[in-house]
């Protein structure tokens, strides 16, 4: 699997891309944005799971990962703009858009800001996304030591450095911005007309399977799965949104 990078220097974004060289061109796109504290990594796995047949695309927000020289934008229709303005429309063009937990805030808003474009994405994939009437607890709040330790049951810290509380000093305020956006983030003013599919982690301590119905309202029509892990299921459990992704995509026409 291979690796190439895009970046946006002027507003300090990047976005990584993963495709198998030695296979033919994939017909399917993704493209993700990442959760609080998040970077572009984080889709590593995934691309991995969904194998030759899709393109990768992560992105990584400003104060993020290869962004990480910007500051955070503690605004998701801000930074959803921001994207519009500024991303590649090919990029954009008949993909899914893919977030998680907050990534799934800014890809919604993204995709209403794309809804009368002529190249837009073909559906969107909300991953642990409350929808936002539920959201109830504010981490930005809490002090450093409780905010790590939240992360870490949420699953955004990865194994094997979940005891390096000590170190989360150094990116706190990335996360607590981050959490501020996502606790903060109004509803789209405008029902977005697209197809979803939204998943939930059967054990997701924020996010609901019976909260998943109350998406219906807002778009055209709407998938639910529920797959093993908690909030950020993405970081173990990426193959097991496999054959939901590949079901969604084929009834999309991708």
């Amino acid at each position: 699997m291979r690796q190439a990078t895009t970046r946006y220097p002027e507003h300090d974004i990047a976005v990584r891309t993963w495709r198998y060289p030695d296979a033919p061109p994939p017909r399917r796109h993704v493209l993700c944005f990442p959760f609080s504290g998040g970077s572009s990594t984080a889709f590593r796995p995934l691309a991995h799971a969904l194998g030759p047949s899709w393109a990768v695309h992560a992105v990584d927000p400003p104060g993020h990962g290869l962004g990480a020289q910007g500051d955070v934008i503690e605004d998701v229709p801000t930074l959803a703009a921001l994207y519009r303005s500024c991303l590649d429309p090919a990029l954009l063009d008949r993909t899914l858009l893919l977030g998680v937990s907050l990534g799934g805030y800014v890809a919604h808003h993204l995709m209403g800001g794309l809804a009368d474009a002529p190249r837009r994405p073909a559906g969107l994939v909300l991953c642990s996304v409350p929808p936002y009437a539920a959201r109830t607890r504010r981490y930005s709040d809490l002090p450093d030591e409780e905010l790590f330790h939240g992360l870490v049951r949420l699953g955004g810290i990865p194994r094997g450095l979940s005891e390096a509380a000590s170190a989360f000093s150094m990116f706190a305020h990335v996360v607590r911005g981050d959490f501020r956006a996502y606790e903060d983030c109004p509803a789209p003013a405008e029902r977005v007309p697209c197809p979803a599919l939204a998943v939930v982690g059967e054990s997701d301590p924020i996010c609901s399977v019976a909260g998943l119905e109350t998406w219906g309202e807002a778009f055209d029509s709407v998938r639910t799965a529920v797959v093993p892990g908690s909030h950020i299921f993405l970081t173990e459990h990426s193959p097991a949104l496999v054959p939901y992704l590949e079901s969604f995509a084929s009834e999309l026409g991708l």
